[in-house]
């Protein structure tokens, strides 16, 4: 790699970063603190969630000149042969470009180099500061913390929340609202609950240029982060168990039953197989496998989405918009990072439990399904630890009943106030 070559990726990188527009997105990064430590940032998520944008949100928000800036996509083609005894250099070519200035590193797809990890010891040992993102694998996240010895702050990316859907519509809501903004907020969170969150589906307006953006993410995972990733050669049948998760979100799964249909098929499958392709998805952070707390890690898991837009992919005439609004809660809830899981009891469930918070979805009540609800959420105030109980629906748009006590909140109002 010559140092010339660096030079210019580094301009280029400033032309990039100098002229894209970004809508910010929210995160809970101190930038007081950042720059007081002398760690690696890593912008970790799945494929197409934004982590690029948000490096150009970060150098925006630290309020960096362009010149101080030093954005390298290492998936581009002139920095192929990249390698770690190359940081160095790249610092020098900075220093000749520009003397009088200290650099901040933004390192996109920082997995494409070989032993990056030594490159970036480098770095740090001279006191500079490393934004990166990388693959979207969680054992990429585990194997930097551990080469790095703690030398790592991670940040998650994901898809857009419904308060950041707004943002990126131009949608500002201030209590109180009136009927033709809630019969707009409707019309939003019905396709925020079809399309989904990925910032790209978002920004466009055809429905069929949102599906190929939607199809094409789906293969890149599957190719990128599954099958090639793992070496796996029956690219038929990963595809095929990945559409069976698909048409399976927000409903408890079994392997077992998996394992006869494709047997029946006249396919032949293991077990182990099965288990292994779903870990890999769940690496490859599209699905969240999710535990009953009252079954313990042998009972069966529900399967969630990281997106809603990926069951666009096996949709059928049916919206299913009460499967929809599930998996959509569980994805804020899963953002606080506390232990999450649903309860099946004997002649009752919980959708979720999480932390010291029973939660409770229903899409729209009505006298059978506040029955079911209310002693769902009831008796999830029975648990050990649960302190309070929550009932999100999506319909009515307002809140209109209290159950023993128990609040009834409409999805929208939750998702903006931060109640999720």
């Amino acid at each position: 790699m010559e140092k010339e070559t660096l030079k210019r990726a580094i301009l280029d990188g400033q032309e990039i970063f100098s002229s894209r527009q970004v809508i910010p997105r929210e995160h809970s990064l101190k930038w007081k603190e950042i720059k007081r430590l002398e760690k690696v940032i890593a912008v970790v998520g799945p494929r197409r969630a934004g982590k690029t944008f948000f490096l150009f949100q970060v150098m925006n928000e630290l309020g960096l000149e362009r010149l101080n800036a030093v954005f390298l996509d290492f998936s581009e083609i002139p920095l192929q042969d990249f390698a770690a005894e190359h940081f160095e250099l790249l610092f020098q070519a900075y220093l000749e470009l520009f003397p009088d200035h200290t650099p901040w590193f933004f390192f996109d797809e920082i997995q494409e180099v070989v032993s990056f990890e030594k490159g970036l010891k480098f770095l740090l040992n001279r006191g500079l500061k490393i934004f990166i993102t990388g693959s979207t694998s969680r054992v990429f996240t585990a194997n930097l913390a551990s080469a790095l010895r703690g030398k790592t702050l991670t940040t998650t990316v994901l898809p857009l929340t419904f308060r950041e859907f707004l943002r990126f519509k131009e949608k500002v809501v201030q209590a109180p609202v009136s009927r033709r903004e809630l019969a707009e907020m409707h019309n939003l969170l019905q396709e925020y609950l079809l399309w989904g969150g990925f910032p790209e589906v978002v920004l466009v307006d055809s429905p069929d240029l949102k599906l190929n953006l939607i199809r094409s993410y789906i293969d890149s995972m599957l190719f990128r982060d599954v099958i090639e990733r793992h070496h796996i050669k029956n690219a038929a049948l990963v595809e095929s168990v990945f559409l069976r998760v698909l048409k399976s979100f927000t409903k408890e799964i079994s392997v077992h039953r998996w394992y006869n249909d494709y047997k029946s098929m006249g396919l032949k499958v293991s077990k182990d197989t099965l288990y292994q392709y779903l870990g890999h998805f769940e690496e490859a952070q599209f699905v969240y496998l999710v535990e009953n707390m009252l079954g313990g890690s042998s009972s069966q898991k529900k399967i969630y989405l990281v997106d809603n837009g990926l069951y666009l992919r096996v949709r059928g005439f049916d919206e299913d918009w009460g499967k929809l609004l599930e998996n959509r809660v569980f994805n804020d809830l899963q953002r606080g990072h506390s232990r999450l899981g649903f309860v099946k009891g004997s002649g009752w469930d919980l959708d979720f439990v999480s932390g010291s918070r029973a939660v409770q979805v229903s899409y729209e009540l009505n006298d059978q399904s506040l029955r079911r609800e209310a002693e769902g959420a009831l008796r999830g105030l029975e648990l050990p630890a649960v302190r309070e109980s929550l009932v999100v629906v999506q319909e009515p748009m307002e809140p209109t009943a209290t159950i023993a006590g128990v609040q009834v909140l409409p999805y929208w109002r939750a998702s903006i106030e931060g109640v999720l």
